[in-house]
């Protein structure tokens, strides 16, 4: 039987205004709302500190308080709506 590779963050956000929801691509258990991130004189990251980043050629980065965020294993919901369990 072969290793199963470990499941990613679980983490999304639900954009403002619609749209498809965004799911975190990191390795799980990184976040850190501590270690936040840094930015570049162009407003592009530098470092995402331990925050959560989308992949992908515009990526987002966000904290598990920003509206529309849904912290881990919590189930996604859209703005305005609480996280389910």
């Amino acid at each position: 039987m072969s290793e199963q590779p470990e499941p990613g963050c679980t983490a999304t956000l639900a954009p403002y205004g619609g749209g498809p929801l965004k799911r975190c691509s990191r390795e799980p258990g990184h976040y850190d709302e501590a270690v936040e991130p840094t930015f570049g004189d162009d407003g592009w990251t530098k470092d995402v500190g331990g925050w959560h980043i989308t992949g992908g050629p515009e990526p987002t980065v966000w904290a598990d308080w920003a509206v529309g965020a849904t912290p881990h294993d919590a189930g996604p919901v859209r703005p305005g709506e609480g996280p389910t369990t």
